[in-house]
């Protein structure tokens, strides 16, 4: 779910009715003389229905609320999957093109991480997860094109031979590799989970022995 401050921010107008609601049954005033009320209610039975329809009316706000969310976060979820999808196919194929023909098409592997870093940028929830979307979407591998020249001292600028394309081709397929899994990571988790299976990992890690000692690292 969300918490109230992105409700409020994100979806104003449901987050005013309710409070509406709310603020319109505590206005009721339990002292006050109730002259419409008969001899069963009384002021206290008015009362009891003014709070009981503004709780009916905040529960069917906020369900529709939670299914309005829910719809959204499976929405880019979707979203976010289909991006990384085709920005792992541009890139294997931008890549294996690129080693052979230094002059292969980057505009398709171009447009598909845009869209990746778009879909990153529109994680739900906020928080630590939401900032490493907007950081992951930022440092997506390929932003520009591999640099297919290099300037020798003798011989000056000159194309980089097949072989040297081709290791610099396998490094950035790790790298890209690296990245899909943190898309995936983030996808699959929600903002709380992210945060603690990330802690997790960080203690995992700074736990693990070092080659050559006996203990954890300090």
């Amino acid at each position: 779910m969300v918490d109230v401050p992105h409700w409020a921010a994100d979806h104003f107008d449901d987050f005013r009715r309710v409070c509406a609601a709310v603020v319109a049954a505590a206005a009721v005033d339990p002292a006050a003389p109730d002259t419409a009320a008969d001899s069963s209610g009384g002021g206290d039975g008015l009362v009891r229905t003014a709070l009981l329809t503004a709780m009916g009316v905040a529960f069917t706000l906020l369900t529709q609320f939670a299914e309005r969310w829910t719809t959204r976060r499976r929405r880019l979820a979707d979203e976010l999957a289909q991006a990384r999808s085709d920005y792992a196919k541009s890139a294997r194929t931008f890549l294996s093109d690129w080693a052979a023909d230094p002059e292969a098409d980057f505009s398709a592997v171009s447009k598909a991480r845009e869209r990746l870093a778009a879909s990153l940028s529109e994680l739900p929830g906020g928080g630590p997860r939401g900032t490493a979307g907007f950081r992951l979407a930022e440092r997506l591998p390929l932003a520009r094109r591999p640099e297919a020249t290099e300037d020798s001292a003798t011989a000056g600028v000159r194309t980089l031979s097949r072989a040297r394309r081709t290791d610099i081709a396998e490094a950035l397929r790790t790298e890209v590799s690296d990245a899909l899994a943190e898309v995936q990571q983030l996808r699959g988790s929600t903002g709380t989970w992210w945060y603690l299976t990330t802690a997790g990992r960080a203690v995992t890690a700074r736990l693990r022995p070092v080659p050559g000692r006996g203990g954890a690292t300090p």
